[in-house]
């Protein structure tokens, strides 16, 4: 039975994720069944016993997440728009200056019936001011956050968070919990964190703090979206291979002479110490727990002087994770560190091997060392690639390329970096700490420059919402298991990877072919007032009129990496605040001093032109209509009448006018392809298609002439 404990976790894992989406009712049933046939397999004999540990591991995948779903998530439903009094620690916070969002663990909840000691999401508009281990109290409304995308879904459940709250008074501090081991772990990270704080400058800071302890969230959105869009956003989080490095260093630094018996028992055992160390020092992340336990497994096994085998490790360490915390089979990062992990592991030696062979460049160091880097970051990416797919709707085609570039300059980075913090936190060391910040430093500096350079790639990242992409996915999957399936050789491998990729290849073709231009409307009725987001290419706008502080629940943020927000005459600066937080624009017009000062990238909504970046355009037209230019396209939204001529000639004729409760028959002037009239109907002959909307929502797409309409959402 090779493998048996990697096959454990790896089912385990994948009946956890099942579970985590399933109805209970359901979980509950699977878990049952699943039982029975492995009691069932037990009777067989020996012959049936890896049967029966597989389906034992699919039941306890299965029971663990239903279990944990019936404690917290269901009941908790239940409080949807009720109020009540809570108690409870701060854990988390986030989106940090001004009105921040609180991660609570509460003690209580004042309803008869609710369920306790349950984390809730905490935001209001109050003036709320409280810090990490701060015990509250507050009188609170809660709200179930039901549109979410993926990623928002799954970071949330990963992370334990059952429910959404909004303070209706304001937080009382009644204590701390500062004698807590957390707690100690906590001042640990602020120390280290003060220490990168005093070394490194600019963006420098919340880089490195993200990549040595994996907190900090002050990273500029044009460096994570740079990372993003060429692939190397793994860099961004703690996972195995920043494990790997710190670790890798420890280990060299002690074994730089060669060690027999007692004195390489007592390495392995110093190993593990640093191992677990820096686990609780990455903050317990699912993504670090599950490389630091693969890590003590090694370690464990050369104590033991056995064997050890990485696919086991692997196994043993999902399946220790999923036992201490079912939802991480939630945690994206988890997810795609596990099955990265698991192609490298068995794929890029013999896909390395295939390709040295095939270009006859065995024994070439330079040829070894760039194929082997293509070959683990080629296999890391198509491992990943499902899980990308479907939980950011988007992937980086350019992925396997930068990464061969990166990965040097990355290790260089995290090394540079921890001598960095060791020698800042030594009297009379400091101007080692300045050498190795500064060359760290200037390693982060060639990583941004390699993301910028492969995010400016054209077609380097599409997004994979379209059906044709799911299909390719699918028929991938396909092509790919049978070879396997039938026993098939390498040879028939590769042209499944021949095929897969031609129909890649033909995917992105016909979509640039019949959807190169496509625009994008989404229009959304608020309490009192509008959203409208509006897309083309890859610009994404936001425009709010009459926000209030619950409308972020009904605004779709399927698409949360707008380029710019603008907010209209909102009702409050804590609805603003919520919104820039959410979104992450590269560029917020807000209508309130109060939130301007404290969101990032923010600029208070005045008269006048403004140009942000090298084709984009707004122009406001105070209290009547705004103007939006971005890759070609031009978006006018007239919600007040006003004098027309105030307005551009080119906004008159822009490709989609919005009047929002204006009559058509006020604007003679205006003329434009696709007419959007929203709380009033009629007839206009300046337009080629008219579209009427209702309150609610609908979206719909317009290119080569043709308007294609979308379904009311309610």
């Amino acid at each position: 039975m090779p493998y048996l404990i990697t096959k454990f976790g790896f089912v385990m894992l994948i009946s956890a994720f099942i579970a985590s989406f399933a109805p209970i009712e359901f979980s509950f049933i699977a878990a049952l069944v699943l039982v029975f046939g492995f009691i069932g397999f037990l009777f067989f004999g020996k012959g049936f016993r890896e049967k029966a540990a597989l389906f034992l591991a699919a039941a306890v995948g299965f029971s663990v997440v239903s279990i944990k779903l019936h404690n917290e998530y269901y009941p908790a439903s239940a409080l949807d728009g009720m109020t009540s009094y809570i108690t409870g620690t701060v854990t988390e916070v986030s989106a940090g200056g001004g009105n921040p969002v609180y991660t609570v663990k509460t003690d209580s909840i004042d309803i008869d019936g609710a369920p306790q000691k349950i984390k809730i999401r905490l935001s209001g508009w109050e003036d709320n001011f409280a810090e990490v281990f701060d015990v509250i109290s507050c009188e609170v409304t809660f709200r179930v956050f039901e549109k979410q995308n993926n990623e928002n879904f799954l970071n949330d459940r990963s992370r334990g968070i059952s429910v959404y709250a909004y303070t209706k008074s304001p937080l009382v501090i009644t204590g701390n919990d500062h004698s807590s081991s957390e707690y100690f772990l906590h001042s640990i990270r602020e120390k280290i964190s003060s220490v990168i704080y005093r070394r490194f400058v600019d963006w420098h800071a919340p880089f490195m703090e993200k990549i040595l302890i994996g907190s900090g969230n002050g990273i500029e959105n044009s460096v994570t979206n740079a990372f993003r869009r060429s692939g190397m956003s793994h860099i961004l989080a703690i996972s195995g291979m920043h494990m790997v490095i710190i670790i890798g260093l420890f280990e060299k630094l002690l074994r730089y002479r060669k060690t027999e018996g007692r004195i390489r028992s007592f390495e392995n055992l110093v190993l593990i110490a640093i191992t677990f160390a820096y686990i609780a020092i990455g903050g317990f992340g699912m993504s670090v727990l599950r490389s630091g336990l693969m890590l003590i497994a090694h370690y464990l096994s050369k104590l033991l002087f056995s064997g050890s085998k990485s696919l086991d490790n692997l196994g043993l360490a999902v399946t220790a994770v999923l036992l201490i915390d079912p939802f991480a089979a939630c945690d994206i990062g988890f997810l795609m560190s596990v099955f990265s992990c698991f192609a490298i592991s068995v794929f890029a030696k013999p896909f390395k091997t295939k390709i040295l062979k095939f270009f006859h460049a065995e024994n070439k160091a330079f040829s070894e060392f760039v194929t082997e880097a293509f070959c683990v970051s080629f296999v890391a990416f198509l491992a990943v690639l499902p899980v990308s797919a479907v939980v950011f709707e988007k992937v980086s085609l350019v992925s396997p390329f930068s990464n061969i570039f990166a990965g040097f300059f990355a290790q260089c980075s995290i090394v540079f970096g921890v001598l960095t913090v060791f020698f800042g936190s030594v009297p009379f060391l400091g101007f080692i700490a300045n050498g190795t910040a500064f060359a760290a430093m200037f390693c982060n500096g060639i990583l941004l420059k390699i993301a910028e350079f492969f995010a400016d790639i054209p077609f380097a990242y599409i997004e994979t919402n379209d059906f044709w992409f799911y299909i390719w996915l699918f028929s991938s999957a396909v092509i790919f298991i049978v070879p396997v399936l039938c026993s098939k050789g390498f040879s028939y491998l590769k042209h499944s990877a021949a095929v897969s990729v031609f129909v890649l290849v033909f995917g992105i073709f016909l979509d640039l072919l019949f959807f190169s231009g496509v625009s994008e409307i989404r229009i959304t009725a608020l309490e009192h007032g509008t959203a409208i987001s509006c897309s083309k290419d890859s610009k994404n706008v936001l425009i709010t009129k009459g926000l209030s502080s619950g409308d972020r629940f009904d605004i779709d943020f399927s698409n949360s990496d707008y380029d710019s927000v603008i907010s209209i005459d909102a009702f409050s600066a804590a609805s603003e605040f919520e919104l820039v937080s959410s979104s992450k624009p590269d560029l917020a017009l807000l209508s309130s001093p109060d939130s301007v000062s404290r969101c990032e990238n923010s600029f208070l909504l005045t008269a006048g032109k403004l140009s942000f970046t090298e084709n984009d355009h707004i122009e406001i037209i105070p209290e009547s209509a705004v103007c939006f230019e971005t890759n070609g396209i031009t978006l006018l939204y007239i919600f007040k009448e006003c004098d027309i001529m105030n307005i551009e000639p080119k906004f008159r004729r822009a490709d989609i006018i919005v009047l929002d409760g204006v009559s058509p028959e006020t604007f003679p002037e205006i003329r434009t392809d696709y007419l959007v009239l929203r709380k009033m109907g009629g007839y206009y002959s300046g337009t080629n298609e008219i579209i009427v909307l209702k309150d609610g929502e609908i979206d719909f797409f317009a290119y080569n002439g043709i308007l294609k309409k979308g379904s009311f959402a309610r």
